[in-house]
């Protein structure tokens, strides 16, 4: 009986040294994470302008925000090189200086966003702040293939359970720079029954 006490006795200690350890490590993580809410090294190299997109009678139907890079040497906003760790607060920080009258007035806001970002434990309240601000309407996600097929797994899974939790009669989802190959497709393939455009190269 007593040798029993003691193996339960021990089960204890290592599972509560596991949590503790497990909670510490949590913490670092998330204390040391480029993320939604730390973008101070971001601030100045980074900026989104909006394109505005067009309906088939020439009237802005919304604004697609375009994510660029400053290029010191040609002092030019470029296409950015690698922003996976680009916080999500800088994408908030730009919706909230958009004209309220603008977003009055369109029905749809496109944001281009890495499987970074998506699959940051806090997208999910991301996307619902989003929403509020542009007052439920519509809004487009759009994701780079390239991006999905560089991602590891885990990356891939958070991605695929954020597009199957969320709500796809406001949120619709765009797979750019798709290619014919047979590995894009088997990767791609599991996202399909939730995503709504494919954008494909015309090249």
């Amino acid at each position: 009986m007593n040798d029993l006490k003691t193996f339960f006795w021990w089960i204890f200690i290592t599972f509560t040294l596991s949590c503790c350890l497990l909670c510490i490590e949590a913490r670092i993580r998330y204390r040391n994470k480029k993320g939604i809410d730390q973008d101070q090294e971001f601030s100045n190299k980074y900026k989104y302008f909006g394109q505005p997109i067009y309906n088939h009678h020439k009237r802005i139907q919304g604004y697609e925000l375009l994510l660029r890079e400053f290029d010191s040497q040609t002092q030019c906003w470029q296409l950015p090189s690698d922003v996976n760790n680009f916080p999500l607060s800088k994408i908030i920080h730009t919706v909230k200086k958009i004209d309220p009258e603008i977003i009055a007035n369109i029905k749809l806001l496109s944001l281009n966003m890495t499987v970074s970002q998506i699959s940051d434990f806090r997208a999910t309240y991301f996307f619902k702040w989003i929403l509020g601000v542009i007052n439920h309407q519509q809004l487009l996600i759009e994701i780079d293939a390239t991006d999905l097929c560089q991602s590891n797994f885990v990356q891939r899974h958070k991605v695929l359970k954020v597009l199957k939790q969320i709500d796809h009669s406001l949120i619709k989802i765009t797979i750019e720079n798709v290619d014919s190959s047979k590995k894009t497709y088997r990767i791609i393939k599991a996202y399909l029954p939730y995503t709504d455009f494919l954008k494909f190269d015309i090249q």
